[in-house]
């Protein structure tokens, strides 16, 4: 009886740590997603010396990603990022004269495509859960738009365009859960980051590097993948 026990639970072990891993050759495709948006106004009664403000922003991002398992659960391929930002502020009132009115609009609209490799080690907690570290470099391309404009006055503030460029490198923590063996669906909350970008324009040259954390909310992805070959 205690044999027939043991050998239950050496195949059952053995079932477990044969699902628990991604082989070398499986092809993973997939990718995650980002959205938030936040508004904020702050408003004076009416007929009072002031200015309103009205903020809004907005963020999307999408990161698809394409690997090879060179090893059990360590993949590289080749990561891509698309965002898109937009703020915009508003705001009216008037001065201690009562008939000089106050309104103007800022917009900046910013678009980011980033290219380059990336690596992801899994480590399996049972059969459908695994948490992984995701580490990438590469290519960025930031092209910005900036329109400030007085519409009291009806005269242009502020109207720029411009691009810069530079590189990144980053680092990722998530989960993934494995509902079937070769659909993967998958969470992030931020990671460590590191920019450096070079903007020129009408001769002139600036550069900026800074690094930086994005654990929380406001920085989770959600996505998915397929695992091609697994088996």
């Amino acid at each position: 009886m205690k044999k027939i026990i043991l050998s239950a639970a050496l195949l059952s072990g053995a079932s477990l740590n044969a699902y628990s891993q991604i082989s070398a050759g499986t092809v993973s495709i997939g990718g995650g997603v980002n959205y938030g948006r936040s508004t904020t106004k702050n408003e004076i009664p009416p007929a009072t010396v002031g200015v309103n403000d009205n903020y809004t922003s907005s963020s999307l991002s999408i990161q698809p990603i394409a690997s090879y398992f060179i090893s059990e659960n360590l993949s590289i391929g080749i990561n891509t990022g698309i965002n898109i930002n937009r703020y915009k502020q508003a705001q009216f009132g008037r001065y201690n004269n009562p008939s000089q009115f106050f309104d103007r609009t800022y917009n900046r609209k910013e678009r980011v495509v980033s290219l380059g490799p990336v690596a992801r080690y899994y480590r399996f907690i049972n059969d459908k859960f695994a948490v992984y570290g995701q580490l990438g470099a590469g290519y960025t391309n930031n092209y910005f738009s900036i329109h400030d404009y007085d519409y009291f006055n009806n005269s242009v503030i502020v109207s720029n365009n411009g691009r810069s460029q530079g590189f990144y490198a980053n680092f990722s923590p998530g989960i993934t859960f494995f509902p079937v063996k070769k659909i993967g669906i998958e969470l992030s909350v931020g990671g460590l980051n590191y920019n450096c970008v070079t903007q020129k324009k009408d001769g002139f040259r600036s550069s900026n590097s800074y690094f930086y954390t994005n654990f929380g909310l406001s920085s989770l992805f959600l996505g998915g993948s397929i695992y091609l070959g697994r088996s």
